[in-house]
């Protein structure tokens, strides 16, 4: 049974034990959106949108002594 994650910032605020994460994305995005500093001051609010949360991974391991050399097979 897949656990039920988080559909609200707060929710995965509380999750991941990161009680600023509302803000934090609020000012990832007012920085994203808004490049000028000056602006930016008027503009700045917590985000609290609804989320959806998509899992995915990558790994990719290289030895360094590896014969087949940097391009990798």
């Amino acid at each position: 049974q897949a656990r039920q994650r988080a559909k609200t910032i707060l929710a995965l605020a509380i999750e991941l034990g990161l009680p600023t994460l509302s803000n934090l994305i609020g000012r990832f995005l007012l920085d994203q959106l808004e490049p000028d500093p000056a602006a930016q001051a008027c503009h700045l609010t917590a985000f609290t949108s609804h989320i959806k949360i998509f899992h995915s991974t990558t790994a990719t391991f290289v030895a360094p002594s590896d014969p087949s050399g940097i391009g990798r097979m």
